[in-house]
C-alpha cells in the first residue's frame, strides 16, 4: 500500500460519520460571507451533499475528481482555488456586495 493511500485511510479512520454533522444551514446561508464547498470527487454520495451544500448555502462549488481524501495533498491546483476565491470575495466585500 503505497503512502497516499495509508494517509487517506489514517484520515478517514480519524474522521466523524457525515450523518453525524450537525449543519446550520439557515444561519450559515444567512451570514454576510461567501462560502465555497470543495470536494475530492470519489464518492457520488458526498458530491451529492457537497450540491446541496451549494445550493442551500448560495455557495460557489469546486471539484477535484479522483482526489478523495487526500484533497489537501493536490496542492497547487487547489490553492489557486482557495486564491480565487478569497480574492474574489474581497473584491465583493470592497464592492459592498451582500453576496453569500
Amino acid at each position: 500500500m503505497d503512502e497516499a493511500t495509508k494517509h487517506n485511510i489514517r484520515a478517514q479512520m480519524a474522521e466523524r460519520w457525515p450523518s453525524e454533522a450537525e449543519i446550520p444551514l439557515a444561519k450559515l446561508a444567512a451570514a454576510p460571507f461567501p462560502k465555497l464547498v470543495i470536494s475530492g470527487g470519489w464518492s457520488d454520495a458526498f458530491e451529492v451533499i457537497c450540491d446541496i451544500l451549494e445550493r442551500e448555502l448560495g455557495a460557489e462549488r469546486a471539484a477535484f475528481p479522483a482526489t478523495g481524501h487526500g484533497l489537501m495533498a493536490k496542492g497547487e491546483p487547489l490553492v489557486r482555488r482557495l486564491v480565487e476565491f478569497w480574492v474574489g470575495a474581497g473584491r465583493s466585500r470592497e464592492k459592498g456586495s451582500t453576496r453569500n
